[in-house]
């Protein structure tokens, strides 16, 4: 008899237990605020000589990298830009500019359009529904001051505007080796030269912490 008075409790446990569960599968699903996060790969740098005689005439950053917003509620994400932070701490920022074909970021190395990459479309601010990814396809503003100090072991950071917070939010932090002589500011030959640079957590996830592709020991084509 001792057992009658406690099933009805045991079962109102399992019941209130049941609903938890059915809200908090209800709001992951429904409700979860947006949230961004991302990855980048690497990086190319571009430098550009229209008289094909080694003079610089012009210069790009093409990131390889993606966000995905894994909230319920869409985000609208109305900028982005990437902060440098080099040796000596200084910071420099760098934005999306105009967009690219996908083969100049993830087939740079056959990539030889120059026409393409400085006649796209403006950027221009976008969503994120529910789990969608969107993959960066802009090349990145790159000034000379920029590219100069751009040199040894740089920290990259990723960071977005969006119309849920005023303020900037970082969603993706890692390191840029450029080596010590990059070969950015090294004399240009030929019309068209693609640099790539890989981040360290993409060296350390493809080689098991063994980097086989480094700036110092990778040439220019």
């Amino acid at each position: 008899m001792k057992w009658s008075g406690a099933i009805p409790i045991l079962a109102l446990i399992i019941s209130a237990l049941a609903l938890g569960v059915s809200l908090l599968v209800g709001w992951f699903t429904a409700i979860k605020p947006a949230q961004v996060i991302g990855d980048l790969s690497y990086l190319v740098v571009w430098r550009f000589s229209s008289n094909n005689d080694g003079v610089v005439t012009d210069t790009a950053i093409t990131p390889a990298f993606w966000l995905r917003n894994t909230g319920a509620r869409p985000i609208i994400i109305k900028d982005i830009r990437l902060i440098f932070s080099s040796e000596d701490k200084s910071q420099y920022h760098a934005y999306p500019v105009t967009s690219v074909p996908l083969t100049a970021i993830y087939n740079f190395s056959e990539f030889n359009e120059y026409g393409r990459i400085s006649t796209g479309s403006p950027f221009n601010s976008f969503s994120l529904t529910k789990y969608e990814l969107w993959t960066s396809s802009y090349k990145f503003s790159a000034s000379s001051e920029l590219l100069h100090k751009l040199i040894g072991q740089v920290k990259i950071i990723v960071q977005i505007s969006t119309s849920d917070e005023p303020e900037w939010k970082t969603v993706i932090e890692d390191y840029l080796d450029f080596g010590k002589a990059p070969y950015h500011l090294q004399k240009m030959i030929g019309g068209q030269q693609a640099i790539p640079v890989y981040t360290k957590r993409w060296k350390l996830r493809m080689y098991d912490g063994r980097p086989i592709l480094t700036i110092d020991n990778w040439s220019p084509r």
